[in-house]
């Protein structure tokens, strides 16, 4: 049965209008809610032809009754319908974990609850079991934004008439694993160790340069100027659902420049040298525009492989507990130990404010706090004004 979609349309056909922003919403009248509001099915497509389709769809759907009752709709049934649909505005590994996160903790709790049933009381419990469980703030807050998400999306279908997600607010949870900075001592020693494996060099150029864990595993020749001496992140490789996955940079102050001391290019130019040489070692072609760090093979590497390398390293190293993140932190505290401005500092990280670099990756050495340490008397001592005078 396709819906028309001019004129004057018959009970039960649905409806399609043309958005502001060019797009087409379907709507498809379901029912009514116990308080009387009419509850409805909905999407948006690019055109009017994908948007009838669809409505088709639904309609048909409806017919052979494969619609959930809005009814009585639990909470697991509307996120296993919501989740597909957030896809589109989520970066891929925000969805794989928003998936997983729903599956561990939502749905075995909330999941038979109905969504007009779900009370402020059911998420605030929800959430103290969560605690009492030992979860850091930041499962909860990503718990919450896709509670908040998905009930929001029912709000505007008419399905509920509030998001009781948005009224629970989160309690009191177990701190965060604050990053760990390696100062100048620890990192030779990291650093050291790194280099009796085959991918030591990636260690070196994270240091070096701060770039992110996808972004050092998504990097490609074609993006390293070896004349000039800069790297272009352009490109990012996550892992959705345990595999590596090519998606869009973290953020749009991601996209740049960094620049390479020549150390630093001196390392890459080596690099790619033993690249040729293992690849030819194996009767295999050199790709000039493939990826940097990889296997023998010159397959991509997967990230997660990095992380657990990472915590390797760090054990032999005698460093305890290290994760590769923490190198981003590392790089960071120690340019600004060096005296790099913020500014410059915070650019090349890819972050979007400067007071966001300061207070999370910026780690204080304790050779710092001695260095600046100063007596009473030079601390009361007068001090030359602008004039030259004492004041």
């Amino acid at each position: 049965m396709t819906p028309r979609v001019r004129g004057r349309r018959a009970n039960g056909e649905g409806t399609i209008r043309k958005l502001p922003s060019g797009n087409y919403q379907w709507r498809l009248t379901l029912g009514k809610a116990p308080n009387g509001r009419q509850l409805t099915k909905c999407g948006t497509e690019p055109t009017r032809t994908a948007a009838a389709k669809a409505l088709a769809a639904a309609i048909t759907d409806r017919n052979r009754g494969l619609l959930p009752d809005m009814n009585v709709m639990t909470v697991e049934q509307w996120l296993r319908s919501w989740l597909p649909l957030a896809r589109s505005k989520l970066a891929p590994t925000t969805h794989a974990n928003y998936v997983h996160l729903a599956e561990r903790h939502i749905y075995p709790v909330l999941g038979p609850v109905t969504l007009q049933g779900l009370k402020p009381s059911h998420v605030r419990e929800f959430y103290t079991g969560l605690v009492e469980q030992g979860y850091s703030k930041s499962v909860l807050r990503q718990v919450r934004a896709i509670l908040c998400g998905a009930l929001h999306d029912a709000l505007l279908d008419e399905i509920v008439h509030r998001n009781v997600a948005e009224l629970a607010q989160l309690p009191q949870a177990k701190p965060e694993r604050e990053g760990r900075a390696l100062h100048a001592t620890e990192t030779q020693v990291f650093l050291a160790q790194a280099r009796t494996h085959r991918l030591g060099v990636v260690f070196e150029v994270a240091v070096a340069t701060g770039l992110r864990r996808g972004e050092l595993c998504g990097l490609r020749w074609a993006f390293v100027d070896l004349e000039l001496g800069t790297i272009q992140v352009r490109e990012n490789l996550p892992v959705v659902g345990g595999r590596p996955t090519p998606g869009p940079l973290k953020t749009k102050t991601s996209l740049r420049d960094v620049p390479l001391a020549p150390e630093t290019l001196a390392l890459l130019q080596a690099h790619r040298a033993r690249q040729i040489e293992e690849r030819a070692a194996l009767g295999l072609p050199f790709d000039p525009e493939g990826h940097v760090f990889t296997r023998p093979d010159g397959s991509r590497l997967n990230p997660d492989h990095l992380t657990k390398l990472t915590q390797t390293i760090a054990r032999q190293a005698g460093l305890g507990s290290v994760r590769l993140h923490d190198l981003r932190h590392t790089n960071t505290s120690l340019l600004l130990r060096h005296r790099v401005p913020p500014e410059i500092v915070s650019r090349q990280l890819g972050h979007s404010r400067v007071e966001f670099t300061l207070n999370r990756y910026r780690h204080i050495f304790a050779d710092e706090g001695r260095a600046h340490a100063i007596g009473l008397s030079d601390l009361l001592a007068p001090t030359p004004n602008a004039h030259g005078g004492t004041p």
